[in-house]
């Protein structure tokens, strides 16, 4: 009896929003068991994305890539793509126009992007200023990237907004994320990181 009265109890603090305790609920160490399949096969597809980009933003605007350099190299990514917490610069470069008829290159300003470790040695990235802000986790992945899994509110929130991409360290305190097949406005995103 007692036992089904503390069931009973705990249904309804249940349903009434009142938590009896810690409820521990353990991160996934795999960006495979938190991305969409949707997601997934974007990233898979990371190569056909810098290859369509670069495609459609060489025909107008050469000078301005070229005063990206390694940015929008696709090959460049170096070993040890683990950021170390703190604050960064940040901005974002579109590369191509999904059905070819916007804007194949824009780059926009600098603005504040944080690396956080969290307890358990997770890294969480998020743009903090500007008028977009995303904010996911970087999972570890290969020696040469870190898959991010995130969005405008989080990932799983709105999959309109969801995002998923190759984070990768191009030089000394100098990182970019590449979002390929973004939702809005472009083929491949990048954002680059400086200190």
């Amino acid at each position: 009896m007692k036992k089904t009265i503390h069931a009973a109890c705990a249904a309804a603090a249940f349903y009434a929003g009142i938590q009896l305790g810690p409820v521990a609920r353990a991160e996934p160490d795999d960006w495979r068991a938190e991305a969409s399949a949707e997601d997934a096969r974007r990233l898979a597809r990371i190569d056909q994305a810098w290859s369509e980009a670069l495609r459609q933003a060489r025909r107008n605007h050469r000078p301005g890539l070229a005063s990206l350099g390694l940015l929008v190299e696709p090959k460049a990514a170096l070993r040890g793509s683990r950021p170390a917490a703190g604050a960064y610069y940040c901005r974002t470069v579109k590369l191509g126009s999904p059905g070819g008829d916007g804007p194949a290159f824009a780059a926009y300003d600098w603005f504040r992007c944080e690396v956080e470790e969290g307890p358990g040695g997770e890294l969480l990235l998020e743009k903090t200023t500007g008028s977009q802000r995303p904010w996911g986790r970087l999972y570890e992945d290969n020696a040469k990237r870190l898959v991010y899994v995130g969005g405008q509110a989080g990932y799983g929130r709105d999959p309109a907004q969801d995002q998923i991409g190759a984070f990768e360290r191009l030089g000394e305190d100098h990182y970019r994320l590449v979002l390929p097949w973004s939702k809005q406005q472009s083929i491949l995103d990048l954002i680059e990181l400086r200190r």
